[in-house]
């Protein structure tokens, strides 16, 4: 089994830390420059095929698409998939994974630009495929800064929420008899997660920021903070005791995976859990691996109307580089999974014992 290594490099870095045998590539091409920076960065590895993921119904991606076809060459290949349509997405991914033959290969993730969605449906549609998950090796452009050149009290990454859902193979144990627990990873969208709370109108609140130390710069560490008070002002209908402020480490998915795994574990028999991803596509690997090891929780995506296409973000010349990441995702506890039936017996009271205790 491998353990967890996560490396920060460079970008003319990240070259040189491939095995030339690792020949299979998955990326996405969306409207952020960031999209195109690390395949360009990889254009000279001895790729045998590149797999390059892009919204048909999302602008912008067609364009960067092109420009990593060109870097990469006839080893590229575009394959359309769809944010309004999570399954037309697995399908797609499937179709790839078997054509690619993965099973038995070795492949390099470029999660960068995926949607929170697309990323989490993607790791289920690998490991349903009976790919080992821990020996993937996946890669992240880490981000300057987001909506660039704006205050924080005005910066902006999506408009207005389309639809919300439960992400597709993470519906978890979801029983209507329970009271719900809800746990937001907030990001920079308030309106987005306003939205979601509206919607689902749990009965208790845990809302996670990320902490300082861990955060990509200080500057996005206080635009974070903003955007959890805006969050936590919009709730104030809600009984303070039934709210909890938690930190996480945003740039680390072992931490979060284990995190998210607790909480499942404190509320699993007396209530339902729902996860909220809205912060770095990293701490949503995080919720992926949790959901590996304990899927009794469910993660809910909430689709946006419109994105900040002219400044969503400046990428940075630094990024990550995970291997083993899943690691030990076999070894999911079972002895604490009660059934339905004995659920049944649980109240809100319950689930107030274990929240206060959170």
């Amino acid at each position: 089994m491998n353990s967890f290594e996560m490396k920060d490099l460079g970008h003319h870095e990240l070259l040189g830390e491939l095995d030339p045998d690792r020949t299979l590539f998955f990326c996405c091409a969306s409207f952020e420059e960031r999209s195109t920076k690390l395949p360009i960065a990889l254009a000279d590895h001895p790729w045998t095929q590149v797999s390059v993921f892009f919204n048909s119904d999302v602008d912008g991606g067609d364009a960067n698409s092109a420009k990593i076809l060109e870097a990469m060459g006839g080893c590229a290949s575009v394959q359309k998939t769809s944010v309004g349509s999570p399954l037309e997405t697995a399908d797609r991914f499937y179709d790839v994974i078997e054509e690619a033959e993965v099973v038995g290969s070795k492949l390099v993730v470029d999660f960068s630009t995926f949607t929170h969605e697309h990323l989490l449906i993607l790791v289920k549609c690998l490991e349903t495929a009976g790919v080992n998950l821990e020996e993937i090796v996946w890669i992240y452009c880490r981000v300057e800064e987001y909506s660039v050149g704006e205050r924080a009290e005005h910066k902006w990454l999506s408009r207005g929420v389309f639809d919300i859902r439960s992400v597709l193979g993470y519906s978890g144990r979801i029983s209507p008899e329970l009271p719900t627990a809800l746990l937001l990873l907030v990001g920079f969208e308030a309106e987005r997660a306003c939205g979601v709370v509206d919607c689902l109108e749990p009965h208790f609140l845990l809302l996670g920021k990320g902490t300082s130390a861990n955060s990509e710069s200080e500057e996005m560490h206080l635009v974070n903070r903003h955007f959890h008070k805006l969050i936590r002002d919009s709730v104030r209908t809600m009984p303070n005791d039934r709210i909890r402020d938690f930190e996480f480490p945003c740039n680390d998915p072992a931490t979060v995976a284990r995190m998210v795994t607790r909480f499942a574990e404190m509320i699993n028999g007396v209530g339902n859990l729902v996860v909220v991803p809205m912060n770095t596509k990293i701490s949503t690997l995080g919720i992926a691996w949790a959901f590996c090891n304990f899927p009794v929780f469910q993660v809910v995506y909430a689709q946006a109307y419109i994105y900040n296409y002219k400044s969503y973000s400046k990428p940075s010349d630094r990024c990550y580089l995970m291997r083993g990441l899943f690691a030990g995702a076999d070894s999911a506890p079972t002895s604490i999974r009660p059934s339905f039936e004995t659920q049944r017996s649980r109240s809100e009271t319950d689930l107030e014992k274990v929240f206060a205790l959170a």
